[in-house]
């Protein structure tokens, strides 16, 4: 046994006196030393950015929001395919790894339409960043950063210091990777204070429709036992296909509705941001494009199914033949499928490899029809051709036309795959018809129709005169009749004398007759049927109103307010349910207030039993009081709570944009 004495025990106490001493002022000189250090960081250049330019954020980010965290920039643009892929993976990083990362989108535009606020806005809803994003219309901040490419990366240690620079389509990954790595050599020093974030998605009014994409015709659509007319809407911001009969109304919509990737019956199915589709045989095929994969909608069996793709992001594909039976592949966001020369063969716009695709669903097997998967503009045969990254194709005759939105330029493939450039849009570098970014592609013999997105416009390619014109639209807008404007038209289809057009910006459809370029909207309407959940899963545009005693035992008056200028839509299925609490997690629906008794504004509410609490939760569709006004969602939800002593037997609804 040891003994010690007293001044040993003393000495031993100093000394360990000693050591928490100096661990304090090392740890306070490198608190210090950090403060000082990230206040002179290069993280700080975002502090060049007015308040005007952020988005998703309450208050632009500052030194005390972003210090101690790991600073991510990702430089993208709306219309690079490849940043658009980087987002989800940014989003399951932060997801991992709750309120560890700062990831900050700086939106560095390829095209001068894409500088617009506006813009930029709707691109974040769109794509639904749930992060702060900069517009950085004048790049600016990339200058400061001598940012070249996009998408670019920044990684920033816990200090402001630049950890690592990544440029290129292939680098999310290895951001990830060492994202990850920097996050353990640092987990105990993070701070894990919640960024001030409010989404824009959150503040916008839904409608029915949210960014549709591409949109076809079906001239026999087997709904019900028999065949019909139908238009069918990849309706991209809400992960949803969406089918109407001509006039509008609904008939089918497939998938929940929430991002995912999963198989299954035609209402659990999951996508995310499908782009495009194809029918035949009583079967939808969707190019899933945030999946990178290829779906089946079966309508005999009445579900969805994976063709091609894991989920996972594809490399260029080399080899000439694949059989899919041996050998699975990964697309890479597909953007267009169209049947050519026959309803035996899916031609596959694979634009994140830069390459078509020819795939035969009977045989299984997959070819490449052009694109060696370098970004170019080469003519010629597969290998000897390049691609940039195809937005739309277009069948006529023995001919697939195609859009390569990268360099906006209309080419054509002829039945022996020769691949040729019809027009250059830097040819037209002085004009004002140039294309910027085009989404949508009609090709019949009177010429190539375009949707020129970034212009705002649908411009015919002549044939005979190789000239570019525009026929309808211009500044971006969002009028309906005899000027009409759109933001950012996507997918379009044309019947007899009229063009249907998905303006995707602003959530809707229009036709557009071909002569004159007059206009009318196609109102999308849901079927005519009352909603009976007891909670709802999702309430778009939620107006959720503080809680409110009112008296139990008593008479209570339910009005809908509504502002000048405004009115309840006769044709939309609002509705509003009084649900009895259990519980925080169940409820028993008391009472469905119909879209009859919302539109007469004449609710019977019945009366409340005392000290129990009840949720008043539902949805209204209202439009401005004009023709062709475009028409929009509104959710509701409130608290009640029933006490006999409450003077209060009033309860209304205010509903306007």
């Amino acid at each position: 046994m040891i003994n010690i004495t007293s001044k040993d025990k003393s000495i031993i106490l100093l000394i360990t006196l000693c050591g928490i001493l100096l661990w304090l002022i090392v740890s306070v000189f490198f608190v210090i030393y950090d403060k000082v250090s990230f206040k002179n960081s290069e993280i700080n250049k975002i502090n060049i950015i007015e308040k005007n330019r952020w988005l998703n954020v309450v208050e632009p980010l500052s030194s005390k929001d972003l210090s101690g965290k790991i600073t991510i920039l990702h430089f993208w643009s709306s219309s690079c395919v490849s940043c658009i892929e980087a987002i989800d993976k940014l989003k399951e990083l932060d997801v991992k790894y709750p309120n560890t990362f700062a990831i900050i989108g700086v939106h560095n535009p390829l095209f001068e339409n894409e500088e617009n606020y506006l813009a930029v806005k709707k691109a974040v809803i769109r794509f639904d960043i749930n992060y702060p994003v900069i517009n950085d219309s004048d790049r600016s901040l990339s200058n400061k950063f001598a940012v070249q490419k996009t998408p670019t990366f920044i990684i920033f240690s816990l200090s402001g210091k630049v950890h690592a620079k990544l440029e290129g389509i292939d680098k999310i990954e290895s951001v990830i990777n060492q994202a990850t790595k920097l996050y353990y050599k640092n987990k105990f020093s993070i701070n894990h204070n919640k960024i001030p974030i409010v989404l824009e998605r959150d503040v916008n009014i839904s409608n029915i429709l949210s960014n549709p994409t591409k949109i076809i015709y079906v001239s026999k659509f087997f709904h019900k036992n028999r065949e019909i007319p139908a238009i069918i809407i990849a309706n991209s911001g809400q992960n949803s296909i969406i089918i109407t009969n001509i006039n509008g109304e609904i008939i089918a919509k497939i998938g929940s509705g929430v991002s995912g990737f999963s198989d299954g019956n035609l209402n659990n199915a999951q996508f995310r941001s499908p782009q495009s589709i194809a029918y035949s045989d009583k079967k939808i095929f969707v190019a899933d494009t945030g999946n990178n994969s290829l779906r089946l909608i079966d309508f005999e069996n009445n579900t969805v199914k994976t063709l091609i793709g894991s989920g996972m992001q594809g490399e260029i594909i080399t080899s000439k033949k694949i059989n899919l039976n041996d050998d699975k592949i990964d697309l890479f966001a597909p953007t267009d499928i169209e049947f050519f020369p026959d309803k035996s063969t899916l031609i596959i716009s694979n634009s994140g490899t830069n390459q078509i695709l020819a795939y035969n669903p009977k045989d299984n097997q997959l070819l490449i029809l052009a694109g060696n998967g370098e970004i170019g503009e080469q003519d010629g045969v597969y290998p000897d051709n390049s691609l940039a990254q195809t937005s739309d194709m277009a069948v006529c005759g023995d001919k697939l036309y195609l859009l390569d939105a990268l360099t906006s330029n209309l080419r054509v493939i002829d039945k022996d795959g020769s691949l040729q450039t019809l027009y250059k849009s830097k040819d037209e570098i002085n004009s004002r018809i140039k294309l910027q970014n085009p989404r949508g592609l009609v090709v019949d013999d009177t010429g190539a129709y375009i949707s020129d997105s970034l212009n705002h416009a649908i411009k015919k390619f002549d044939f005979n005169t190789k000239q570019l014109s525009t026929i309808v639209g211009g500044p971006r807008g969002e009028e309906v009749g005899t000027n009409t404007s759109f933001d950012e038209p996507n997918g379009l289809f044309s019947i007899i004398d009229k063009f249907y057009i998905a303006d995707s910006n602003n959530n809707r459809i229009l036709e557009v007759n071909r002569a004159s370029g007059s206009s009318e909207l196609l109102d999308i309407m849901p079927q005519q049927k009352l909603s009976k959940e007891a909670f709802l899963e999702y309430l778009p545009n939620l107006q959720k109103s503080p809680d409110i005693e009112l008296k139990a035992l008593s008479d209570i008056i339910f009005t809908i307010k509504i502002k000048d200028g405004w009115k309840i839509n006769p044709h939309g299925p609002s509705f509003m349910n009084l649900l009895e609490l259990n519980d925080e997690n169940s409820a028993t629906l008391v009472y469905s207030f119909d879209w009859n008794e919302i539109i007469s504004n004449k609710i019977n509410f019945p009366k409340l039993k005392d000290e129990h609490q009840y949720l008043l939760q539902g949805k209204i569709y209202f439009c401005r009081n004009s023709t062709n006004a475009l028409c929009y969602i509104k959710s509701y939800e409130q608290k009640i709570i029933a006490k006999q002593n409450s003077d209060i037997s009033e309860i209304s609804i205010e509903i306007a944009k």
